[in-house]
């Protein structure tokens, strides 16, 4: 049967089967779906959880992707994506999710062994009778053996000489923007060369491109791709090959007489050099840089997927430095790698079984001393008493997709001690709760933030939410700002953490509504030399806007009584208190209270 009508055939049982059961009775109800679409692999995925996890698949899903079952349930499913994916399809995704409706689309997606494949994917909405909750049905076929039969014909077709050889060829092998081999053709020329012979490929990655696209326009973002693949290939030597293999990453395969020790490195220098001089539209001119991450074969390993994995190991070495930076693999970014995941597995099962803690560091009324509220910051205890770093595990979760869950389990711990301690405080306080960007890309978020909110039964204006500056200058800015607008109409407060040490610029202080500014620690050191020019300014621009002020990493009395006479608000840091389980506060506020008078005498 046809792909197309295939899927046509399973989007019709689905919704079939959605109307008869809403996913109220057992999943085993799928079973004639099962039967119908052999072919096909079938996701449930809850998008009335923040986290969007998956709560089923079939074994066809599996079969494709060569996951276990216990690997998969519980999570996004942004695990299958990579640096292949391109992140137009990302979105249209999102915003399908957003806007509840259906969506037909091919993706390149990965396998459990970091093999790519070709996913033509259906997402079908429906809503559950019983209890008001939204899933997603996916359907998902893997059709990269039908791409790579077209290209077969095609190749066919162009050497019979057939009249419409030459579209098809270039349809099949070239990339359609800057008219380079594509990635298929990349990975068949990679295979077809061998590995086990002495070689390199190096993976150019075009950096802060999405930036570009929002700021000038795609036209303009594909002007810079083709400018810049012209610019590689002229790089480049005579026998050298280069490829457009994802939105804005290029790979080339150096040719066979390589001296890789001595050559790789110092071609990919010149490669990011030729990138470097001004790229020009009409009246529009920008510069763009690009990072290199550079693999040998074959004592980097042989295989063509193992290669290019051990570039983009390399390339986002790269990329972490900064951007324009060339960077050679190491044996040692493997093992770093596979700490990586394993810190990601251990982190999942830790939340699961709610061993992560959310400890408070209180924050004080600079002008009477009083509590004024806390912010709440996770903590990872180990099993020797110890806590790992969050500056260690939070990056983890942000690059393996388990960023969403750990944001949502802070939130729901700080909005448990929030009713807790303010159903017996004679005061109520507040709490801040840092919220990363791909929480607040979601379309979704501020809605399961109110919702929570009534649940526990909390006063909005309680409750605060945490930006770093750098979230305001995102790509996906608009879905941002919607919700921060919708979180400031019910009353939620929002503060702009680390202020002065990011991108963010005065007018964005103007475009949002912002409650609160945050004086990073690092400006708050500077106080003990005298230099207080930047927390001045930050004051006095606060007070200007209307805005409040929150002095973190305060740790001696001198800092406190600078930010005392230049007018700041509030104050946080080791100098009133540590961070503490959420057990401990009664006693600090007992201990605290007795040194009150002695801080603000």
């Amino acid at each position: 049967m046809p792909l197309c009508e295939l899927i046509q055939k399973a989007q019709k049982t689905v919704q079939h089967t959605l109307d008869d059961l809403l996913i109220d009775g057992p999943m085993s109800n799928f079973a004639e779906l099962q039967q119908q679409s052999a072919a096909l692999g079938i996701t449930v995925v809850n998008i009335s959880n923040p986290d969007h996890p998956l709560i089923y698949v079939n074994d066809n899903f599996l079969r494709i992707t060569e996951y276990e079952r216990d690997e998969v349930i519980g999570q996004n499913c942004r695990f299958l994506q990579g640096a292949g994916t391109d992140q137009g399809a990302r979105h249209r995704i999102g915003s399908a999710i957003a806007e509840r409706r259906s969506l037909n689309l091919t993706i390149m997606n990965y396998r459990r062994n970091g093999q790519e494949f070709w996913n033509s994917l259906s997402l079908i909405p429906a809503r559950s009778r019983a209890h008001d909750a939204e899933y997603y049905v996916g359907l998902q076929f893997d059709a990269s053996a039908m791409l790579a039969e077209h290209r077969l014909l095609a190749f066919l077709k162009d050497a019979t000489r057939q009249p419409d050889s030459d579209e098809l060829h270039r349809l099949s092998f070239t990339d359609h923007v800057t008219g380079l081999l594509n990635r298929h053709t990349f990975f068949e020329r990679l295979a077809l060369r061998g590995t086990e012979t002495p070689g390199a490929i190096l993976l150019i990655d075009i950096d802060g491109f999405s930036n570009i696209n929002d700021t000038f326009g795609h036209e303009f973002g594909d002007r810079v791709l083709k400018v810049a693949g012209q610019r590689i290939s002229y790089a480049l030597r005579n026998g050298d090959m280069v490829a457009r293999i994802a939105a804005d990453q290029f790979a080339v395969l150096l040719r066979p007489d390589t001296d890789v020790a001595n050559e790789a490195e110092a071609i990919s220098e010149r490669v990011a050099r030729s990138i470097a001089p001004p790229i020009t539209l009409g009246e529009t001119q920008c510069r763009v840089t690009a990072s290199v991450g550079i693999a040998r074969f074959p004592e980097d390993g042989v295989g063509a997927s193992g290669i290019v994995r051990n570039a983009e190991m390399a390339l986002h070495r790269a990329k972490n430095w900064g951007g324009g930076s060339v960077v050679m693999y190491e044996l040692n970014f493997r093992r770093e790698q596979t700490e990586r995941h394993r810190i990601a597995l251990e982190l999942r099962e830790a939340l699961k079984e709610k061993r992560i803690q959310v400890h408070m560091q209180p924050q004080i009324h600079l002008e009477t001393g009083e509590l004024y509220g806390f912010e709440a910051l996770v903590r990872w205890p180990q099993p020797d008493g110890s806590y790992r770093a969050p500056g260690e595990f939070v990056p983890i979760a942000e690059d393996m997709g388990l960023i969403d869950m750990l944001g949502s389990y802070v939130v729901i711990r700080s909005f448990e001690f929030i009713s807790d301690y303010n159903s017996k405080a004679e005061k109520p306080v507040s709490v801040a709760i840092n919220v990363s960007a791909d929480q607040m890309r979601d379309m979704a978020f501020a809605n399961w933030i109110v919702a929570e909110i009534g649940r526990f039964g909390i006063n909005p204006e309680l409750v605060t939410i945490e930006l770093t500056e750098n979230i305001l200058i995102d790509r996906l800015l608009n879905d941002i700002m919607e919700n921060i607008q919708e979180l400031n109409r019910f009353g939620v407060r929002v503060a702009l953490d680390d202020f002065g040490t990011g991108w963010a610029s005065l007018s964005h202080l103007q475009r949002f509504p912002i409650d609160y500014i945050k004086i990073d620690r690092s400006f708050v050191t500077q106080l003990e030399n005298g230099d207080d020019a930047i927390c001045r300014a930050v004051i006095d621009i606060a007070e200007t806007m209307g805005k409040g002020v929150i002095a973190e990493g305060v740790e001696t009395k001198e800092q406190l009584a600078a930010l005392q006479n230049l007018g700041c608000q509030y104050v946080q840091g080791f100098l009133f208190g540590k961070p503490m389980h959420c057990d401990e506060v009664p006693d600090w506020l007992a201990n605290y209270e007795a040194e009150r008078a002695q801080l603000f005498a």
